[in-house]
């Protein structure tokens, strides 16, 4: 489902939010005009097997897109079997000729990856597809989970003006078992995004102009424990984690040609 994925670096923080190192966007397409269902599977070695169906159209004013991908393998590596879920979801309803909503909800679940761990370059030489010793006895592993929803509402206030909210929230979880040490977190984030946009022209070329703010907040339990055969023991670590921005922003851009952009 997915449409386009863009890489954009430097500050983009009038246009993304408040990321200024870059932004790596991911855009999901939207659905066909017509009822449609698409199913399929491939494989490869390392019993390597991917399903996916995707199920789109169109109802009223109601475009959807609903696709869920498995990936399994044992891996190249001893110790290395691994599952992927995923689940991607995006609803969009237009509410008048002026008016848009978009909804858009995301599942990642990783119920096991196993970690053979690192080899030195001898080891590596004698047979690179072995685990380190360790990975097995301590049965070294991670586990990931994220569900990630979204909102979206554009309204066109006049021919060349715009205002945009987005708001979104996410749930992740992550646990890391190692040979000495299990580290995990518990992680919910969120915030919101209100802009204004005018495309204009100066000197008969385009002119655009955004101004808007943005809240992000995070909060992590993390938390670490001592490891016994593979299993979690006593804790050594137990912390409560929480950042936030308020950010207010404006942007002008100006094209004076087709190749040169202010």
């Amino acid at each position: 489902s997915l449409q386009q994925l863009e890489f954009l670096r430097g500050p983009f923080s009038a246009l993304y939010g408040n990321s200024s190192g870059g932004v790596v966007q991911a855009i999901t397409r939207d659905g066909s005009k017509d009822p449609t269902v698409t199913a399929g599977f491939s494989g490869g070695s390392y019993n390597t097997m991917r399903e996916f169906s995707t199920f789109e159209g169109q109802a009223g004013d109601l475009n959807y897109i609903v696709s869920g991908s498995e990936i399994t393998s044992t891996g190249y590596r001893d110790h290395s079997k691994y599952q992927k879920d995923n689940l991607n979801s995006k609803f969009t309803y237009k509410i008048s000729d002026t008016t848009k909503a978009t909804f858009i909800v995301n599942y990642n679940n990783q119920p096991y990856t196993l970690d053979p761990q690192s080899l030195s370059p001898s080891q590596f030489l004698s047979n690179p597809q072995q685990a380190a010793a360790t990975s097995s006895t301590k049965s070294t592993r991670v586990y990931k989970q994220q569900t990630y929803t979204g909102l979206v509402l554009d309204h066109q206030i006049a021919e060349n003006q715009t205002i945009k909210l987005t708001t979104y929230y996410g749930i992740r979880d992550n646990a890391q078992f190692l040979p000495t040490s299990e580290s995990e977190y518990g992680r919910n984030f969120g915030g919101f995004d209100l802009r204004w946009n005018k495309k204009s022209e100066f000197l008969n070329r385009p002119f655009d102009f955004t101004i808007g703010t943005n809240y992000d907040e995070m909060e992590d339990k993390r938390k670490k424990f001592y490891v016994s055969n593979g299993n979690k023991s006593s804790l050594s670590r137990d912390e409560f984690q929480t950042a936030y921005n308020f950010d207010q922003y404006l942007q002008a851009s100006f094209e004076p040609t087709d190749q040169l952009l202010f």
